[in-house]
């Protein structure tokens, strides 16, 4: 994938909220080929973008074939869980400007992203 594209949702009342921006290199769609349930995101480029689609039973022939494209697979999966149990505990437990300087920071292109300390929270 080359370009930036948006996942997106629609809320209750049908406005578009992008849930997350992948960027190039990065793969998107699994859970839906794997599940095979309808789409919960749209996905639209935020400019120049190519995309390559591969079919499911491509994606499944090489799952078979391949024990390294399974840990892969797996890890890519993993890290996407673990992001998104993540984002929940900020969502949950963290204030409304930690909630927003996590946002900004996952907004950022990666390429001007610096390194950012998450002070503590002070102690009671």
């Amino acid at each position: 994938m080359h370009g930036r594209i948006a996942l997106t949702a629609s809320t209750s009342r049908g406005r578009e909220r992008v849930t997350e921006i992948i960027g190039a290199g990065r793969s998107f769609g699994e859970a839906v080929m794997f599940l095979d349930k309808p789409y919960i995101v749209g996905a639209r480029a935020l400019g120049d973008a190519l995309v390559l689609h591969l079919a499911r039973e491509t994606i499944f022939a090489e799952l078979e074939r391949s024990p390294g494209f399974v840990r892969r697979m797996l890890a890519g999966l993993s890290a996407k869980l673990h992001a998104t149990v993540r984002e929940l505990d900020t969502y949950a437990l963290g204030s409304a400007e930690r909630r927003f300087a996590a946002w900004l920071v996952r907004a950022a292109p990666p390429a001007r992203r610096a390194p950012v300390a998450h002070p503590a929270p002070p102690e009671r």
